[in-house]
Parts: C-alpha cells; sequence; structure tokens
C-alpha cells in the first residue's frame, strides 16, 4: 500500500491506504481499517518518525555536550564536580525543554499540509472518551501490575527517565507542564503514531503495534542505569501505555491518543508538582 491509485468515481489520483478519496468523499470499502489514520503520504511519515527519533537522540547528546563544555569553561572542573547534581539538573532542563520545542516545531513544519486531516479528528466527544478510558486503562494496570510484583517481593520504583523528569519538574514546574504535560506528548503521538504506527500499519497491523510498543517502551529505557532490573521492570508499563495510545489512534484518530497521552503526563506532572509543594 505504497501508491497512488486512480478513485473510480471522480477519477482523481488517491493514496492507496486512505478509507475515504479526500476530493469526492466516496468510500473505499477494502480500507476499512485504515478509517480513523491520518494518512499521509508514506514518505511523509517516515520522515516525521525519524525526525521524531533520530534527531531528537542526536541533538540531546550533541546539545548536552555543548552544555556540558560551557560550564566546564565557565567554572572549572572543581566547581563543575562539586555541584554536579544541580548543573546536571539545569542542562537535564534546558536539553529536554530545547529539544521538545525545536522538535515541535519542525514536525509542525513537516506536517502543515496535513494539519487539517489531524485536527479534524478531534471533532465531537468519542475522542474525548475514548482518551479518559485509555486513560483509565493504564492506571488500572499500573495497580494491577505492581500490586503483582509486590506479592513476588519485587519492589519497583521510578526509573531513570522518570526520576530525571521529578528533578526538573521540582526546579521549573510551569514550564514541566507545559513541556511533558503537552507538547512532549504531542511530539511523541506525531512521531510514533502519525510517522511509525502509520508508516507500518500500510503492510500489516500487527508489525504497526509490535514495533511501535517496542521502540516506546526503549526510548525511555536508559541503558546506562546502574538499577538495570529497575528498568526491565519498568517496561511492562510502557509497553502497555504504547499499546493503548496505538490502539486509540487506530480506532479513534489523532486525537483519541492525543487525549489519553496528555492525560496521563498531565496526572503524572500534576502529582509530582503536588507531592513537592506539600513537602
Amino acid at each position: 500500500m505504497f501508491k497512488r491509485v486512480i478513485c473510480p468515481n471522480c477519477g482523481s489520483k488517491v493514496d492507496d491506504a486512505k478509507y475515504t478519496c479526500p476530493n469526492c468523499g466516496h468510500k473505499f470499502e477494502n480500507n476499512k481499517k485504515n478509517r480513523a489514520l491520518t494518512l499521509i503520504p508514506f514518505w511523509r511519515q517516515l520522515i516525521v518518525f525519524l525526525v521524531g527519533f533520530l534527531f531528537f537522540q542526536g541533538f540531546a547528546y550533541v546539545f548536552s555536550y555543548i552544555i556540558s563544555s560551557a560550564a566546564l569553561a565557565e567554572y572549572g572542573q572543581g566547581t563543575y564536580a562539586y555541584y554536579s547534581f544541580i548543573f546536571s539538573i539545569k542542562r537535564s532542563a534546558l536539553i529536554n525543554f530545547t529539544s521538545y520545542f525545536v522538535i515541535f516545531g519542525i514536525l509542525t513544519g513537516i506536517l502543515i499540509l496535513d494539519a487539517h486531516d489531524l485536527l479534524k479528528s478531534f471533532k465531537g466527544w468519542r475522542p474525548i472518551v475514548a482518551g479518559l478510558i485509555g486513560l483509565g486503562a493504564i492506571l488500572v494496570f499500573n495497580m494491577i501490575y505492581n500490586s503483582i510484583l509486590s506479592l513476588t517481593g519485587l519492589v519497583i520504583r521510578d526509573n531513570a527517565n522518570e526520576n530525571s523528569i521529578n528533578s526538573i519538574v521540582y526546579q521549573y514546574p510551569l514550564l514541566s507542564l507545559l513541556v511533558f504535560g503537552f507538547i512532549g506528548p504531542i511530539c511523541e503521538e506525531l512521531t510514533y503514531r502519525v510517522g511509525l504506527f502509520s508508516f507500518f500499519s500500510r503492510i500489516h497491523k500487527v508489525i504497526a503495534y509490535v514495533l511501535t510498543i517496542i521502540i516506546f517502551a526503549f526510548i525511555h529505557f536508559d541503558f546506562g542505569s546502574s538499577t538495570i532490573i529497575n528498568e526491565l521492570l519498568n517496561m511492562p508499563l510502557y509497553g502497555f501505555a504504547a499499546f493503548v495510545f496505538s490502539y486509540l489512534y487506530d480506532h479513534y484518530g489523532f486525537a483519541g491518543s492525543v487525549y489519553a497521552h496528555v492525560s496521563n503526563n498531565l496526572l503524572s506532572i500534576g502529582t509530582a508538582i503536588i507531592g513537592n509543594i506539600s513537602k
């Protein structure tokens, strides 16, 4: 499903993965499985994924090196080492905030021609309800999973990714609410649902689900962590969340996955902020 076909109703060229002809509204019955997806050209789906995935990793690494070098030059090795924890939080915050703003701008530019298709999925109440049900499913799964681990004597803690975010939230609560609560999840939904999931849905839905779940879980995994077991124990939580977001995108469109992802992040960040205030 990587070619354009002729609509039998109006004669215009149409992406053969689409459910309806964008020009005349003619329905292609064989493509009902793609009725909720935002189907942009396959090459743009691939670009969106690669930009969101590779650019974030590369930009964060380069930017981290630049910031660390600048701090060492300004404060010296001794002072930098003494205040390494403070420098680490500031560097992490600057990297995360800057990276998400830059990527959000780039992805918006790439998808500007598809804005109408992305935004029209927000019409109506169904995506809102679906997103909240998705959030509920994630919370229930987390409770059950933590209970099972407790019965086996295992204790799961926040992984390196969550600890880093919590440290940033403590220092910059309002900016964290904006970036981690809204901009971050929207960027991830564009990258892993509109880009990755939609691209591989052209081949097979099972492949799309499996790859999206695996990749989404591993981007939240810290391979250099000293508590690798805890990182592994956290993987099912991210994997299930990825499944829920993908399912909602598959059945309720971009809005469904965005509502669930944003509400999940807002709940997490809001809880962290309230916890910091109450200390």
